[in-house]
């Protein structure tokens, strides 16, 4: 296949959506897979504004299990992520698949991207450089940024963890443990300055760096750093005393009671699948 002739489908987990009204408000122009938790289950595919739906309505729960449904049910040689707070630029789909057409060694690349808070006041810029990017300094940008080639997904069976992220057993750290995957396994990642469009996101789950929070990126840095993590909990708990004004050795407790839990859990096998 040409690189011209590259397909996009934006692929979003949704919960209790009853309609479409939801693709028009996020001005999704390109063909998508919505998995949408809900009570109900069925599926169904549909056609809106000369683009193709595809809806999954079920059951599952967490943000990580419904991204993964969404990929199964994935057909397009190019899958962009999306939170259904995002809202796209005219020209998204054009310049993702040009992006990767312009660079056909590129299996995952970051878009840029701008987020404003609910009275449209912009709160974070992601405007980035177009390069290859390295693990030391890619693992920050959220799953709304990322595209990636379907088939090398498949290819190298990277999906997102399902222990972490909302609704799991840790509520933060699935798009980094996706990204540290995609970076262990071979794949190589790229950033573009192309802006995609504006996520409205409110971080409706932080409440705050309590310990809670600290647990989870814990857990996180031994999933995703394994002996060595101990080292990069060091090293955030700078970061983060400075942020946070809490002292290191207390945010470096709380991460110890995450690797801990994390550890617990992998050896009792008492989580769902992570990944595939």
């Amino acid at each position: 296949m040409e690189q011209t002739d590259l397909t996009l489908q934006v692929l979003i987990a949704a919960m209790n959506q009853t309609d479409f009204s939801l693709i028009h408000n996020m001005n999704i122009n390109a063909d998508a897979v919505m998995a949408n938790q809900t009570n109900n289950t069925s599926n169904g595919e549909f056609e809106i504004d000369n683009h193709n739906v595809l809806v999954i309505n079920s059951a599952l729960t967490g943000i990580g299990a419904n991204r993964n449904l969404a990929l199964d049910n994935a057909t397009a040689d190019i899958v962009l992520f999306a939170d259904d707070d995002m809202v796209y630029s005219d020209n998204m789909a054009q310049g993702i698949v040009q992006a990767f057409a312009f660079n056909p060694k590129a299996d995952v690349i970051i878009f840029s991207c701008t987020e404003t808070n609910s009275d449209g006041e912009v709160t974070m810029e992601y405007a980035l450089k177009s390069q290859r990017r390295f693990l030391f300094n890619t693992l920050k940008y959220p799953s709304y940024v990322i595209a990636a080639r379907r088939e090398s997904l498949n290819r190298k069976k990277i999906r997102f963890s399902t222990m972490f992220g909302l609704g799991s057993s840790y509520e933060v750290g699935e798009d980094t443990i996706f990204l540290a995957d995609c970076f262990k396994r071979g794949l190589r990642v790229y950033s573009s300055a192309f802006n995609i469009g504006r996520s409205t996101k409110e971080l409706r789950w932080f409440e705050g760096y309590t310990e809670k929070y600290f647990f989870a990126k814990g857990a996180s840095y031994r999933r995703i750093f394994g002996v060595f993590a101990p080292f990069a909990c060091d090293y955030y708990a700078n970061k983060y005393a400075k942020q946070t004004g809490l002292s290191k050795t207390k945010l470096n407790r709380y991460m110890e009671k995450g690797m801990e839990d994390y550890d617990k859990k992998i050896k009792l096998n008492s989580f769902q699948s992570d990944g595939m």
